[in-house]
């Protein structure tokens, strides 16, 4: 029996959902939102209708295409209203690479916070039964990059790889005033670039790049999703500039984050010589390569191993995974 498949959230999940369908030769019958003011709208080429509309479909089975933390509420919304709900593993690429037995027993003996060991477990369970279900909730998303176990520093200097339109940037500013010294953001694209600049430039002490970071300055083939490619057989204009941190001169951070679309370790390797003298605040993703989860907190030990590494995850599954490696004297005490 050929099911129907309604991708329930019009948003991003649902796009690279939608994305990951079609690149497998399948199409949904129609997107699904609660948002009245989307219904008989388009989305990417699909019509959005409203979830009594989608149960009109024979044998129609709906995937909740959300990431945030009201995508359980949303599943047990569908179970309630009695129709079959699929799981999103199923239908959107989904990171789940695991750590070998001694690789598991070393990253845990480098996590002393209980919260983060308990998140370490969730991950790996999740990783082996798909099951979105019996995760633990997500942390809160507007906590993504400033969890409230750092201390914050009036004389911040806050490096930004991967800035994308400056939203990090202006929530930086937003938690912090004007009590920092020194922003500085890169961002490749070029789109995303204009949009940080036109929202963020009034801010002081800011510059922007416009350039990946990397380990090692020069150019670097680029795909249209915002990663660095593998693949020799680009075009000229899709090569774009790129840099170390360690290459940026009068750099000396006191926070860095690392979004940048699955290039973190080399990011690292770049910043390393500056990690290793600064000993900056590091808030690192970790959900681009399902090796992250162990080679991006064993890579910080061994170059500043008094760091205290903590786990967080702001969305289900495996994404928005964040490592963080702060010194030990900025950790907010009793956190």
């Amino acid at each position: 029996m050929k099911y129907n498949v309604v991708l329930f959230g019009a948003g991003g999940a649902g796009r690279e959902a939608l994305q990951h369908m079609r690149k497998h030769g399948h199409e949904p019958v129609a997107f699904s939102d609660n948002d009245a003011t989307r219904w008989d709208t388009m989305f990417d080429g699909v019509r959005i209708v409203s979830p009594g509309e989608a149960m009109l479909y024979p044998y129609v089975t709906f995937v909740v295409t959300i990431y945030r933390s009201y995508a359980r509420e949303a599943r047990n919304q569908l179970r309630a209203m009695g129709v079959t709900v699929g799981s999103l593993g199923d239908y959107a690429p989904v990171c789940s690479g695991l750590p070998t037995s001694d690789e598991t027993n070393r990253l845990r003996s480098l996590l002393t916070e209980q919260e983060s060991l308990a998140e370490l477990l969730d991950q790996l369970v999740f990783r082996r039964n798909l099951d979105y279900d019996a995760q633990r909730l997500p942390s809160d998303i507007k906590d993504i990059y400033f969890p409230d176990f750092i201390a914050p520093r009036t004389d911040e200097v806050f490096v930004d790889c991967g800035a994308c339109d400056g939203d990090t940037v202006r929530e930086f500013v937003k938690r912090r005033s004007d009590r920092y010294r020194r922003i500085i953001a890169f961002e490749p694209d070029v789109e995303n670039y204009h949009k940080m600049l036109s929202s963020c430039r009034q801010y002081a002490e800011c510059e922007f790049h416009k350039s990946a970071v990397s380990s090692y300055t020069g150019h670097t083939p680029f795909n249209s999703n915002g990663s660095m490619s593998s693949s020799i057989n680009v075009g000229v204009k899709n090569m774009i500039p790129c840099t170390t941190i360690d290459d940026i001169e009068n750099v000396d951070p006191t926070y860095i984050k690392m979004d940048v679309e699955g290039s973190e370790l080399a990011a690292i390797v770049g910043a390393r010589a500056v990690i290793k003298a600064y000993q900056p605040v590091l808030a690192v993703c970790a959900y681009h390569r399902s090796f992250h989860l162990w080679e991006i907190p064993f890579m910080l030990n061994r170059m500043v191993p008094d760091y205290e590494l903590r786990l967080r995850r702001y969305a289900e599954g495996a994404r928005e995974l964040v490592w963080y490696a702060v010194p030990k004297n900025r950790i907010v005490c009793g956190s």
